[in-house]
């Protein structure tokens, strides 16, 4: 189901605590690299990211990024 997150991302505080809630949930788990998958993944991965040490990678349909990229088949449910 799509839930608009505008009103999200107007609130910086309510936008601020949710980049939190991820960092502190995976601040410890030894992750090294985020993949955000498509618009939602692009706006949320890299705060994330940078704030548990991580690299990010941009997940996107293929063709859709301007750099040489690994071919992976991900089926969503």
């Amino acid at each position: 189901m799509f839930q608009d997150i505008t009103t999200l991302l107007l609130d910086t505080e309510a936008f601020k605590d949710t980049i939190a809630l991820f960092v502190d949930r995976y601040k410890d788990k030894c992750i090294s690299v985020v993949a955000g998958v498509e618009a939602r993944g692009f706006i949320f991965g890299p705060p994330i990211a940078l704030a548990i040490g991580a690299k990010f990678v941009p997940m996107r349909k293929p063709k859709k990024l301007p750099v040489s990229k690994n071919h992976s088949h991900i089926s969503f449910q």
